[in-house]
């Protein structure tokens, strides 16, 4: 008999990838459907954005989608800016808002992600196997799945931001150590589309760019790498400026202000230290969204890809 022709052998992995994602999507929307649309939503921001994505919609009704899409995307915001530009299309495409059709996005963005980690799994390693054990690498998450703010069933932007956090990674893998131009352009895009989604990612971004310029300052071809890293900046800040521009007063009133020097300060402060304050945030993240199946999986197959791009 008579192996399998690594092109055959292709086309049935692209088959089992995308019968994995549809049937994750079926899943998502059935348990959804029985657990949690047909219930009024639990937490305040997730009624928030609920309510801009169906003012959005209902302005497309009246004034057309690209006024309503515009509006969306020009509407001062301290969060972010796509979800409800996102969950209009998403609305417009279904036929009607739904509660339904705005948690598909929360899917739809986690298939995105997992479409990203396998085509950047593949190409780094040559091994189609483990980018698909990579691409189901986010389905052991804890956070998504469980019932608390954020989590893949809340229309918020903690579960965007993720997904934009993991596209962007898998995009950085692609850059091969920054040596290449393109895929560095690749991924200041990723960025910029993350930084908009959830503004607060900036934050995150800061040391992020200003850890890999100390990495690629410590290792070799430091003036091509640093120049490419250089490109992925400038491209993030082109895509992300104009919307932090329009957004500035209402960011630096909500952040700033509000939960700074404010009044509002005092309420959401806990009397921590640095020390406790990095414990806690550490605790929560590992117990509440990383779990450890999730931990002891990406550890494994961290080791497993350095051996095989090593």
């Amino acid at each position: 008999m008579n192996p399998l022709s690594p092109r055959l052998r292709r086309v049935l992995l692209g088959c089992l990838i995308l019968a994995t994602f549809a049937a994750e999507f079926f899943l998502f929307d059935h348990f959804g459907s029985r657990r949690h649309t047909g219930v009024y939503p639990r937490w305040n921001d997730q009624i928030q954005y609920l309510s801009e994505s169906y003012t959005a919609f209902e302005r497309s009704r009246t004034g057309g989608f690209a006024v309503a899409l515009e509006h969306t995307l020009t509407n001062p915001s301290a969060q972010g800016t796509l979800h409800d530009a996102a969950a209009l299309v998403a609305f417009t495409l279904s036929g009607r808002p739904s509660r339904s059709a705005a948690l598909a996005l929360n899917m739809l963005a986690l298939i995105a992600w997992q479409a990203a980690l396998y085509f950047a799994i593949a190409r780094c390693s040559a091994s189609p196997a483990l980018a698909f054990a990579a691409a189901l690498l986010p389905l052991a998450l804890v956070g998504p799945w469980q019932n608390i703010p954020g989590s893949a069933y809340d229309f918020r932007l903690d579960h965007f931001a993720m997904c934009g956090l993991g596209i962007a990674s898998a995009a950085a893998l692609l850059t091969d150590g920054f040596h290449s131009a393109r895929w560095s352009k690749l991924f200041g895009a990723a960025v910029a589309l993350t930084l908009v989604t959830r503004f607060l990612t900036g934050t995150y971004f800061v040391v992020i760019f200003a850890a890999l310029l100390a990495w690629i300052h410590s290792g070799s071809e430091r003036k091509t790498r640093a120049l490419n890293l250089g490109r992925a900046a400038l491209v993030a800040t082109l895509l992300a400026g104009p919307f932090f521009w329009i957004n500035k007063e209402t960011v630096f009133e909500y952040y700033w202000i509000g939960h700074y020097v404010g009044p509002e300060s005092t309420i959401r402060s806990q009397g921590f230290g640095i020390g406790r304050s990095i414990q806690f945030v550490a605790g929560e993240f590992a117990r509440l969204h990383v779990g450890l199946w999730f931990a002891g999986a990406a550890a494994f197959g961290a080791l497993v890809f350095a051996r095989r791009t090593g």
